[in-house]
This record gives structure tokens, sequence and C-alpha cells, in this order.
């Protein structure tokens, strides 16, 4: 069953673009053993603005809140800035707290950034696979798969008549990032867990383990040993990273 379509998460011009999952090793075990792709509650992300509003969104719903109708409600300024919170606070905290993401890179080439921001500068790897058939691994029909749109929070907005808007935009200064994001969304019962997990079969969906240049030759031996154990079809994908290399002559 393919992922269903939706405005929010808008897909790469080039959908055979590689993409990228820089993890470290408990995490590649995690994988590997337990064949699920694991997705974090937005709100425990590292970056406090995941799922926020944008500066200047309080100011667009003043005006649509005191624009006469029927275009807007109508309403006297003092009563719409006590209903501002009602309508920009519960769906961020809504999003955040209900929202789980995996967060992927998207380029034909390693990201010396990405090596050092998730997997330091001694171990780790990353998963490569097109972007195509990661989006063909999933079939959750509360799961989507779209690349992230970076704005400047100080001086744009966007759309808020999708709360998936929230969990898809990022401050522009992670366009480095270049990010795709699986996002899978769950009705809030009493608590929702701090993680979730799809089931995925790494064997079936893994094009290439790519392992850090920052990695000993004994970690590259390591992971081939490990992966030869859990899932032997993996082990022939493994490859180190070109950045390790030396200078040419």
């Amino acid at each position: 069953m393919a992922l269903p379509d939706h405005p929010s998460f808008p897909q790469p011009p080039d959908p055979s673009v590689l993409a990228w999952r820089y993890i470290d090793t408990p995490k590649l075990v995690s994988l590997l053993l337990r064949r699920e792709l694991h997705l974090r509650r937005v709100d425990l992300l590292p970056d406090k603005f995941e799922g926020t509003h944008p500066k200047l969104t309080r100011g667009l719903v003043l005006a649509q809140l005191t624009s006469p109708a029927p275009q807007g409600a109508g309403l006297d300024r003092e009563t719409a800035e006590r209903l501002i919170p009602d309508f920009v606070g519960p769906d961020s905290k809504f999003m955040r707290s209900t929202a789980y993401a995996s967060c992927w890179r998207l380029g034909n080439h390693e990201s010396e950034a990405m090596w050092r921001l998730y997997c330091g500068t001694s171990e780790g790897v990353a998963l490569v696979l097109p972007y195509s058939r990661l989006r063909a691994s999933l079939d959750d029909p509360t799961t989507y798969l779209g690349i992230v749109s970076y704005v400047d929070f100080e001086t744009e907005v966007f759309s808020l008549r999708n709360m998936f808007n929230l969990v898809m935009h990022k401050r522009r200064e992670f366009e480095h990032e270049d990010e795709a994001r699986v996002v899978s969304w769950r009705p809030p019962p009493a608590e929702l867990p701090p993680s979730i997990a799809l089931p995925w079969a790494p064997e079936e969906h893994i094009e290439r383990i790519v392992v850090s240049p920052y990695a000993d030759a004994w970690y590259l031996d390591t992971i081939r040993e490990l992966v030869a154990r859990i899932a032997p079809p993996l082990s022939e994908r493994i490859e180190p990273s070109p950045m390790g290399g030396g200078p040419y002559a």
C-alpha cells in the first residue's frame, strides 16, 4: 500500500535522490535486531522550535480575528487578543505531542556535517537508499514522507490550514540538513510514548551501509562482523566512507 499524498509533504523533484540516515552503533543494532524504524516524538527532538509557529503568526491570526465578517471574525481587538492563544497555542502543543518523526538527509553525496552531528568523530554509520525506495518501504496509513521546508521564523510564515505544516517547517538555520522526514501521527491517549516503531525490513530496503570516515579500521571490521551475524544479506553492502581516504598525490 502506497503512502498517501498530502499537501504538507512535498516530494523531491528527483525521487531517485539518495536518502541518508546517520546513526550510532546502538541504533544500528536495534534496527537490525528488531527490524523496526524508530520515530521520535516531535516535542523531544533537540530543536526547541520543532512544531511551533513563526513569530509573525500571532499578527496574522489577530488580523483575521479583527477583520470584518464574512472574511474575518469581526471581533474587537481586546477580545481577539484574548483568543489568540486558543488559535495559535493548542494546535502547536497538540502536534508536538502526537507526531513522531524519523529524519533523513537527501543528497547524492555524504555530508561531513551530518557525520559530526549524529555520529561524532569516531564511530557511526549511514544507511543509504533511494528516496523512492524509502517511500515504498512505508505502508502505515497514518504515516507520511516528504521534504522539510525551511523558513525565517522571524520574518516569514507558513499556512495554518493544516497542522502537519507545523512539523514540516523548520528554521532556515537548519537548511544544511536537507531533510526528508517520515512523520507518523497517533491519536492522543492519556499518555503517548517517547517513540514509536514501524515494521521495517532493513535487508529489503537498505542499499548501502557506509561507515564513518572518522572510524578506525577495527570499527569497520566490527561492523562487518556484527552485520554478518545479525543480518547476513547486508554484510556485502558495507563500505567505508570515501571521505576517510588520504589526499591525492
